[in-house]
């Protein structure tokens, strides 16, 4: 079959049950778009101000779909469906450790769909730095766009950590489900 598209409700191979192979130079298009960069160095931010991380480093990106000087990924023509994406963020007090809250945010289109947080409650334990992870699943069409974002609060000397190129504290992931 050329350029067409083939629709069929079993495969089986030829005694009709078990394994198929497929054959060398054959790309199954399964998960993708995807995408995966880091954070490649650190951000000295504003106390208590919700900012962009800087995710600027490209491990993998199939579609090039995600920007490394806007830090986002935008959903290419094609690509509508259902995708999983994932980040983490490590808000530090590099001087005076009072830091006690700290939030990752994930926007999608401009707007906050998926927040996860890390509070003291008090403010009478403070920490130096609090690596935040989150996970989120979201129907997405083409032109959709996510960034990652982050926030240090009560610190008296705030920024989002990188931890280097071999720890990678501040990541950016996604990639769409099924085929």
């Amino acid at each position: 079959m050329a350029d067409g598209i083939l629709k069929v409700g079993t495969i089986t191979n030829s005694a009709g049950s078990g394994n198929i192979t497929i054959g060398s130079g054959v790309t199954v298009n399964v998960n993708r778009p995807a995408f995966m960069a880091y954070q490649g160095s650190d951000l000295n931010v504003s106390d208590d101000t919700v900012t962009k991380v800087p995710i600027d480093t490209e491990i993998f990106d199939t579609d090039s779909a995600f920007d490394t000087s806007n830090y986002k990924f935008t959903i290419p023509t094609g690509g509508d469906g259902k995708y999983f994406f994932h980040g983490s963020v490590c808000p530090e007090d590099y001087s005076a450790h009072t830091m006690y809250y700290c939030q990752i945010e994930l926007h999608k289109n401009g707007t906050k769909v998926k927040q996860n947080f890390f509070n003291t409650k008090d403010g009478s334990t403070n920490i130096g730095f609090f690596p935040l992870t989150l996970s989120y699943e979201d129907d997405a069409v083409a032109g959709d766009y996510y960034e990652l974002f982050g926030l240090s609060g009560g610190a008296t000397a705030a920024r989002f950590d990188a931890g280097g190129s071999t720890e990678k504290r501040g990541i950016f992931g996604g990639y769409k489900l099924g085929a």
